[in-house]
């Protein structure tokens, strides 16, 4: 009965979660359209990826760092950007329910299978499965590429879930905010230099990201992209 209960309060957390997201939809027309183009323009990328990973599949000597750096920069994509740019949604904060008596290791639960439930989640899942047909010349390698892909998933989405309780804290400053947008202004103003600095030595960044790789597939960005 006191399994049973506790699995009662994890999925009326889990519902709660899903109505939030819901209306989340049903604010301002604006809004709505605004979430309708990013959607959009993340599918695209997604799309993206997936070709990427479709057409890199016939190069051998190239797929395999190429997942590894690609799974890398998902986890540590979740792990920066949410918890220190952008921030994330904090309505299932853990201190909300300090009144509910609810058990630790019950809420604990929920909220955790709660932060799975978002759509740059899935659409980030939908991105390493999508780039998983880079293994799709061998079979066996396939699977487990596809099932490295939802590990990779779940490492990012435990990263940024226990970094965004630690940089909470941290967000309340006005300093450590002020902070970050300055990086995140400095990042996308530099886009551009980086870019075309890539494209006009490829061959000699190339020489350097086969070692990083190498080095990325024994630590937890990438530990799972270099299983296959």
């Amino acid at each position: 009965a006191r399994n049973q209960r506790r699995a009662v309060m994890v999925a009326h957390l889990l519902r709660l979660k899903l109505r939030l997201l819901g209306n989340g939809f049903k604010r301002s027309p604006w809004q709505l359209v605004g979430v309708i183009i990013g959607g959009l323009y993340a599918l695209g990328i997604v799309v993206m990826l997936s070709l990427a990973g479709w057409f890199t599949a016939d190069q051998s000597d190239l797929r395999g760092w190429v997942a590894i750096l690609a799974g890398s920069v998902i986890v540590l994509g979740w792990a920066v950007i949410p918890p220190l740019i952008t921030g994330v949604d904090l309505t299932l904060e853990p201190q909300r329910f300090v009144h509910f008596g609810i058990e630790e290791k019950t809420l604990a639960r929920g909220l955790i299978l709660a932060g799975f439930i978002s759509i740059p989640a899935a659409l980030t899942l939908l991105a390493a499965l999508g780039f998983s047909t880079i293994w799709r010349l061998d079979p066996a390698v396939f699977v487990v590429g596809l099932l490295c892909a939802v590990g990779t998933w779940l490492m990012a989405m435990f990263a940024c879930q226990y970094l965004t309780i630690v940089a909470t804290a941290l967000r309340a400053k006005r300093r450590f905010r002020e902070l970050s947008f300055a990086l995140l202004f400095l990042l996308l103003v530099g886009l551009g230099p980086i870019f075309s600095t890539i494209g006009s030595n490829a061959e000699s960044i190339f020489e350097v990201l086969v070692p990083i790789s190498a080095v990325l597939g024994y630590t937890p960005l990438g530990a799972f992209a270099a299983v296959p």
